[in-house]
């Protein structure tokens, strides 16, 4: 991808023998000559690259904030130009606590003149948000052809001073873990007790099995205020009888308040035995993988089949799409699988490649599945690919 730049060399009479011992600058063509031009005959240069007319330009962002019940109301305003549809804007907020969110996201910029975009979020900081300085940063947009714009080169920020509530760090009171049989599985249930002068809302924590981490990281959850200061939530994480038996621990468990502090992470041993599962699941084993392209209005739909043998309920598909621009998305996800005879298993994957996406090469890697016993399949090592002409 092609990318704007300017870089302007100014020369000064810095030393006063300079003109008299670099006289001629040389620059090289690309057919070869040379173009011999004296020093003293320059005062400046301009070296330009033109950005990619397909790639989307951030022109403005204006930040704005209005003071509302319960806290600070902050207004994000983004104006991009573009020939494609924006859909794509990635930003990080950080507050005098630290990282409030970062990372990209679809989004829905609204068309406000032939090849011109606004997208407005608002952010609402609660009350419990320390005073200080609040900073936008690693701003950029995507649009419908998978192409990026430059990073916006500034950070805009925005000053609260009418906070006026001392919050602290929650503290980890306690954490009660129990296990209970139920059909098909077993329920652990985690029972986590913060005592905090702010409201607590966020947890985190991890979780593994025998057969290694079954999820890990932190969410915004719903704490019970059971006393004044004192704040409950309870999780229950079902585990399939195709689970193996054994012992399950949680770790790296936490808390935050709406102050976006954290407690320190709780010391005490959690975890549970876990008996009576299903017994010899073996890891799941990718048999083939097709793919095929179809027209479709707008662009092309990329099918993929997967199909793979278990002894034990296949549920999770990782797949990567990479296209002319770069990678298009990666990761995995629990997905919908077949049994579509005893042990086969099989799931169709449907990506849509806009017209507006570039013509060329598009490539699948890092396919694997997994199957209700947690166990992971090889990576499929044979190539998935095809070329799509867009006109």
């Amino acid at each position: 991808m092609k990318k704007q730049m300017f870089i302007t060399l100014l020369i000064f009479a810095v030393l006063p023998s300079f003109a008299d011992l670099i006289t001629t600058m040389n620059i090289h063509r690309t057919d070869g000559t040379v173009l011999y031009i004296p020093l003293n005959t320059i005062d400046s240069i301009t070296y330009s690259v033109d950005q990619d007319s397909n790639c989307p330009r951030i022109t403005n962002v204006q930040v704005s904030q209005e003071e509302v019940e319960g806290g600070t109301n902050f207004t994000f305003r983004i104006i991009v130009e573009s020939q494609m549809q924006v859909n794509w804007l990635t930003l990080c907020l950080e507050s005098p606590n630290g990282n409030i969110y970062g990372g990209g996201s679809g989004a829905e910029f609204t068309k406000i003149a032939d090849g011109v975009w606004e997208h407005i979020r608002t952010d609402f900081i609660s009350e419990w948000m320390p005073n200080g300085e609040y900073r936008y940063s690693c701003i950029q947009v995507e649009n419908s052809g998978s192409y990026q714009s430059e990073y916006w080169f500034s950070e805009p920020t925005l000053t609260i001073t009418t906070h006026n509530n001392a919050a602290i760090k929650p503290v980890i009171a306690n954490v009660t873990l129990t296990s209970e049989k139920v059909a098909d599985g077993t329920n652990l249930k985690l029972t986590v007790v913060a005592t905090s002068n702010a409201p607590v809302d966020f947890f985190s924590a991890s979780l593994d099995g025998p057969n290694g981490s079954i999820y890990g990281g932190g969410s915004g959850v719903h704490f019970t205020e059971i006393s004044e200061g004192v704040y409950e939530y309870t999780q229950v994480d079902f585990i399939s009888e195709w689970m193996p038996n054994g012992e399950y621990t949680y770790s790296k468990i936490s808390v935050e308040n709406t102050a976006n502090l954290e407690s320190d992470i709780w010391s005490g041993e959690v975890k549970a035995t876990i008996t009576g599962h299903k017994e010899g699941i073996t890891k799941p084993v990718i048999n083939s993988v097709t793919l095929t392209k179809q027209q479709v209005t707008g662009g092309t739909n990329l099918i993929v089949k997967v199909v793979a043998t278990s002894n034990a309920p296949v549920n999770w598909l990782t797949i990567c799409l990479d296209s002319p621009n770069g990678n298009v998305y990666g990761g995995g996800s629990g997905a919908d699988f077949t049994e579509i005879s005893a042990g086969v298993y099989e799931h169709t994957h449907t990506d849509f490649i806009s017209s507006d996406y570039p013509s060329g090469k598009y490539s699948y890697s890092c396919i694997q599945v997994e199957n209700a016993a947690d166990l992971e399949s090889d990576i499929w090592s044979q190539p998935v690919e095809t070329t799509i002409i867009n006109e």
